[in-house]
């Protein structure tokens, strides 16, 4: 079996594996919790954040599945890779947590509330499985373009979540002319979005010099 093969096949194991972790948790969350943490908003966050830790939890299933030497080696190549561990699953979670939430709430304002609310344990089942085959197979066949791709995807969800979520139809304006001036949800939103935008930059930049590096070494 080969190295694609070997990835799909994983990605596969993945999803079922998302997808039942995902349908169990929001199912025991709506279940269980009192009536203020099931707001739609919360109920949105919670999913999304399901979400977000199958996605971190998967890419780092798959990066050590492709790196299974590392403790093997001295104690700077696994500062190294600890380093990039953490950097691309933060990546992964925030842009998934992100995006996930942008869509639920788009599903929210086309069916209604009530509906969402009912079918949620399903739609977070749904998204979990998706997101984590797709982020363990990106993780065992991992590229710097793979991570580049990630941060149009990050700063678009993340402002389509703070216009999703505002109250106010001025959002767009208010927020990028008094940048931190608001407390609500939506804004807070929009300039985290922005903040970790700036970092994934950074650790993006990062990988495509460590690649760029590899690949002169090899030529």
């Amino acid at each position: 079996m080969g190295r694609f093969q070997r990835a799909e096949a994983a990605g596969l194991i993945a999803f079922l594996a998302c997808a039942l972790f995902g349908m169990i948790v929001m199912s025991i969350y709506i279940n269980t919790m009192p009536a203020i943490w099931q707001v739609t908003q919360r109920l949105f966050t919670m999913a999304s954040g399901v979400v977000a830790a199958c996605s971190m939890c998967t890419f780092v299933v798959g990066y050590l599945r492709t790196h299974k030497g590392i403790l093997k080696k001295n104690w700077l190549q696994i500062v190294k890779h600890a380093f990039e561990i953490i950097a691309l699953s933060t990546i992964y979670g925030a842009t998934m947590l992100l995006m996930s939430f942008a869509l639920l709430s788009i599903i929210n304002s086309i069916i209604g509330r009530s509906a969402v609310n009912t079918y949620l344990p399903v739609l977070c089942c749904a998204l979990s499985g998706i997101v984590g085959y797709a982020t363990l197979v990106q993780a065992e066949l991992l590229e710097a373009k793979t991570v580049a791709s990630l941060l149009p995807l990050f700063v678009i969800s993340g402002a389509a979540t703070a216009g999703l979520t505002s109250d106010d139809p001025y959002w767009y304006n208010n927020n990028f002319s008094q940048l931190g001036d608001r407390t609500t949800f939506a804004a807070s939103m929009f300039n985290a979005t922005l903040i970790l935008a700036g970092i994934c930059i950074i650790i993006t930049s990062y990988f495509a010099i460590t690649e760029f590096v590899a690949t002169q070494h090899e030529i």
